[in-house]
């Protein structure tokens, strides 16, 4: 389990957010099994976009790693970013906090 601190005033939105998150996950898979590098490189751009916005570092990093494979046209490191995206919002724990210091939920 993951645990991120995210802003309070986050605490509406989060739900949303990750459950887009979730689709977006769906995306990337059928995007990577069809080689789309255009939709690989787009999702994994918004990725890295909302993700740091929202109190996830984690998600940035990962949209950002997506986005470069999918540039370089590699596929073996853009599933496993996906993998790792999937295993991470399984397992992450929210906590909301008044007093926002930046997330402890990175993981590598």
């Amino acid at each position: 389990m993951v645990m991120a601190e995210v802003p309070e005033v986050f605490a509406q939105l989060i739900p949303k957010f990750l459950d887009h998150k979730r689709q977006e996950i769906e995306q990337l898979s059928a995007a990577a099994d069809r080689a789309d590098f255009a939709a690989l490189e787009n999702v994994g751009h918004n990725l890295k976009g909302t993700g740091r916005a929202h109190g996830f570092p984690y998600v940035t990093e990962l949209g950002r790693r997506i986005e470069h494979a999918a540039r370089k046209y590699d596929l073996q490191p853009v599933r496993t970013s996906i993998r790792r995206l999937e295993r991470y919002l399984d397992g992450l724990r929210i906590v909301y906090v008044s007093d926002y210091s930046g997330s402890r939920g990175r993981q590598t």
